[in-house]
């Protein structure tokens, strides 16, 4: 199986484990989607994977987005994110401690059934993460990861910050270094990071099936328009150089694009305009500076949205 690709997952764990494991995926499958409902962990999670990818892709450059879903049919199933070349799935545990082997169920049986299904059906790449709140939990179960799943298992500490996204910004360095960028600002403030971040996680609210997280990132920029920094691979937008020719010439005024959007400072004041360079509305402002022509700061200000 491929990114992309539809798989009936019920049926090929069946035909890989038998009806009694194939109950038990459903079951497990049935009341992880249950209890998704307003589980702010998981979508504090999945929209810091969201980021991340955004994050990535900015950095390497390239069109291939992978997918990532939520709470899919299989055993290691609570965020899953495809590329035609891996297969990761991760496991959610928001609590004060947790054990490899223990209870009815045991977390390395999960990790053990979801390597012989992702080679009964082809899955390229596998890996398979546990990821806990308590980076005392993560310590420990990432000393003690059993040798049957040791070769494609790690565990990951991301906090819970009892469910502040506030707090989880301020207090998670790793989520402020992604956030930071994807953030239209170069030097974004905490409330202007925790805005990006808000405006991620209420994209993907909802998230089951996997889409591409292309998709995500042009719902975000749909519903919460100028949020992001301008995502265009390697191509910059082109300034009107009419436009620049009158810039150049007004006295204290310095300008620059950053992250797709102008940037602007001025006698110990400066701002960022509210929509990038592509938007039909910097096309209008361009135009409005062409024509009003202003030679002076005090002008320009008078132009500014």
């Amino acid at each position: 199986m491929t990114k992309g690709t539809t798989v009936k997952t019920n049926d090929t764990i069946l035909k890989c484990f038998g009806e009694a494991v194939a109950k038990y995926a459903a079951n497990k499958h049935r009341g992880g989607s249950n209890g998704k409902k307003g589980t702010r962990y998981e979508d504090f999670f999945i929209a810091f994977e969201v980021a991340n990818v955004i994050a990535r892709h900015l950095e390497g450059g390239g069109n291939d987005w992978p997918e990532i879903g939520a709470q899919s049919e299989g055993f290691v199933d609570d965020v899953v994110l495809l590329t035609a070349i891996s297969s990761e799935f991760s496991q959610l545990k928001n609590v004060h401690s947790l054990s490899w082997t223990g209870g009815q169920h045991p977390i390395v049986t999960d990790f053990e059934y979801q390597k012989v299904w992702a080679e009964f059906v082809g899955l390229p790449g596998l890996a398979t993460t546990l990821v806990v709140s308590s980076a005392e939990v993560a310590h420990q179960m990432s000393a003690n990861i059993p040798s049957s799943i040791a070769r494609h298992t790690t565990v990951k500490s991301f906090p819970y910050c009892d469910g502040s996204m506030n707090r989880l910004v301020v207090e998670s360095v790793e989520l402020q270094r992604v956030l930071r960028l994807i953030c239209k600002f170069e030097n974004a403030r905490l409330d202007e990071l925790e805005a990006t971040f808000g405006v991620i996680v209420l994209s993907c609210l909802d998230v089951s099936n996997t889409v591409s997280v292309k998709t995500l990132v042009n719902r975000t920029c749909q519903l919460y328009p100028n949020m992001l920094r301008l995502i265009v691979g390697n191509s910059l937008p082109q300034l009107d150089q009419r436009f620049t020719e009158i810039l150049s010439k007004i006295a204290g005024l310095g300008y620059h694009v950053q992250r797709g959007f102008l940037n602007w400072s001025a006698f110990g004041t400066s701002g960022v305009l509210g929509f990038d360079c592509t938007d039909v509305q910097f096309i209008r402002f361009q135009d409005e500076v062409v024509n009003r022509h202003p030679t002076t700061f005090e002008d320009f200000e008078e132009l500014l949205p």
